[in-house]
């Protein structure tokens, strides 16, 4: 991810403004509390077992789809110190849940990511690495274990290719992506996910491995929208490593290609996947063929 103060002034200024919009609207509207953080709070584990796990057997019978599952989980992303005590209860009740192992375990993978923070690896101080792993070393478990209690555990999976590149640990992660593929052969989330941040060079991986993928994921059901995102992730991740090269003229015809592919599909992949097309294609080299 680029840093935030290589961006143009005007740009990071726009954005604090729609953060202050954002708060003001919140406050002038008054944010109702999520039901699943109020059933959290309230100790109400029998609801949420029944709508989490109802969730689960709808997305395995083919009636909801990976977007909803995880949205549905994603109030655990961030807990207050009472709503994690209450998900650790949650936990010892109904040790058999699904729905329980995984949002407790959830909500430690994001709390690890958060401890490491954003710098360069090398340039963390050590207590923040040592954070991380002490957290990890708890979310593992929990995901793993929510493996084990449903036929189709795919945002298990999802989450715990999140637990193990943080990990470095790239057979754990071809372990998790082989679960997920196999409970929604279809599927996108993993997918972006596992080419992203797992088999790119820069993570110990290869071209040769993310062409080998993407050919895989033909194989095995993906459709042609994520065929492309596939592709416009390997591309961008091209542009990034010949520019971190300081070759300028070999990194823009592949971010190009990547805006092509995102183009072509109503721009939805540069959201989160093409940072740094869309930072020099339409920051710094401002191209109107890709941005308005």
């Amino acid at each position: 991810m680029l840093p935030t103060g290589n961006r143009p002034l005007r740009i990071r200024l726009f954005h604090k403004v729609c953060v202050l919009l954002g708060l003001f609207f919140a406050l002038l509207t008054g944010a109702q509390a999520d039901p699943t953080l109020a059933a959290l709070d309230s100790r109400q584990f029998k609801q949420l077992d029944a709508n989490l796990n109802g969730l689960q057997a709808r997305f395995e019978a083919g009636q909801a789809t990976e977007v909803e599952l995880r949205d549905a989980f994603r109030p655990f992303y961030k807990l207050t110190p009472s709503q994690e005590a209450a998900a650790r209860e949650w936990v010892r009740v109904s040790p058999n849940s699904y729905s329980a192992h995984l949002a407790l375990g959830v909500f430690l993978r994001r709390k690890a990511g958060e401890a490491r923070g954003n710098e360069f690896i090398d340039k963390t101080p050590p207590e923040k690495i040592a954070r991380m792993r002490a957290l990890l070393d708890e979310a593992r478990p929990e995901t793993e274990r929510a493996l084990e209690l449903t036929p189709k555990p795919y945002l298990a999976a999802f989450h715990l290719l999140g637990i193990t590149s943080l990990e470095g640990d790239r057979a754990a992660s071809r372990r998790a992506i082989q679960i997920a593929n196999k409970a929604l052969p279809s599927n996108h989330l993993a997918r972006t996910r596992y080419i992203a941040d797992i088999i790119t060079p820069r993570w110990g991986g290869s071209y040769l491995e993310m062409q080998a993928f993407i050919a895989q994921s033909k194989r095995e059901g993906m459709n042609a929208v994520g065929l492309m995102q596939l592709e416009a992730i390997m591309y961008n991740d091209m542009g990034q490593s010949a520019m971190d090269k300081g070759d300028a003229a070999s990194a823009y015809p592949y971010f190009h290609k990547a805006l092509d592919l995102d183009k072509q599909n109503g721009g939805i992949f540069r959201k989160d996947y093409l940072t740094a097309s869309q930072y020099y294609v339409c920051s710094v080299s401002r191209d109107s063929r890709y941005c308005n």
